[in-house]
């Protein structure tokens, strides 16, 4: 069986902002993550970022030959540091590449981590890249979601396919990542449309269960008015007249007991 969190077949919902390039897009995109989670009820929660274009250039800048490139990247991509640790202590590397690359799952915290990352790399596509991060996690903290955003350079999302930024949500009832996204500008071009692109899905079903452990499903359902009445007609009219003029509202008949956290509760 699947573990916690992990189906064969599962439901998402997300957001693709395509044609910008440029880190406000990576920032809103983020913000918005953040947004939806709080929107949907759930408080306890972090969301992880990071860039791929970091470990990219730690790995081109090392003087090894291209299979074992292949073979680094392989191990951190799937996260499998013991493996990593044993291949690259077989393997005639430099000593601080190996240090930086096995310490990359602990290099986690505010914006101060990336001062503490960047003198131990020259690498021009590592050094843009962190600068990059700085910008993003400055951004979010202007969009005020500051305190639900850290850096983490564990981090390993799909090399071939993200570009960029990438992030993760994470929240303790749940095993797994219940969002996740990030920037992926080479994509579209395969499909006859070259523009860049970044956005992120969430995982309906990991949502759920996280909601479910902060026992926040009952009030799931937010409206601005519940209408009780025991005239569905009436209650069914006085519902109309409240939609139209722009509010939410669920009608429920006298006595019937509903996980509902309305504004407003009208006994007609």
């Amino acid at each position: 069986h699947p573990q916690r969190g992990r189906q064969r077949e599962f439901f998402q919902a997300g957001v693709e902002l395509i044609g910008d390039p440029a880190p406000t897009a990576d920032a809103e995109v983020i913000a918005l993550a953040v947004e939806c989670l709080k929107e949907a009820g759930l408080e306890d929660f972090q969301i992880s970022i990071g860039q791929v274009n970091f470990l990219k250039g730690i790995i081109d800048s090392m003087e090894v030959d291209s299979a074992i490139k292949d073979k680094i990247t392989w191990a951190v991509s799937r996260k499998d540091f013991v493996e990593l640790e044993m291949f690259l202590n077989k393997q005639r590397i430099d000593p601080g590449f190996k240090k930086l690359i096995l310490s990359l799952p602990a290099l986690r915290g505010g914006v101060q981590v990336i001062d503490q990352v960047l003198p131990l790399t020259e690498n021009i596509t590592a050094r843009e890249a962190l600068e990059n991060l700085r910008e993003v996690f400055h951004l979010l903290e202007v969009y005020g979601v500051g305190k639900e955003v850290f850096v983490d350079f564990g981090i390993m999302r799909d090399f071939d396919y993200y570009s960029g930024i990438v992030f993760e949500g994470y929240s303790p009832g749940v095993g797994a990542p219940i969002c996740g996204g990030g920037r992926y500008d080479r994509m579209l071009g395969k499909y006859g449309l070259d523009a860049p692109a970044t956005g992120f899905a969430i995982g309906m079903e990991r949502l759920m269960l996280a909601l479910e452990a902060e026992h926040q499903v009952d009030r799931l359902i937010a409206v601005d008015y519940l209408v009780v009445s025991s005239d569905p007609a009436q209650a069914v009219r006085k519902a109309q007249e409240l939609r139209q003029q722009g509010f939410s509202v669920l009608v429920a008949g006298q006595g019937q007991d509903l996980p509902v956290a309305a504004r407003k509760k009208l006994e007609l």
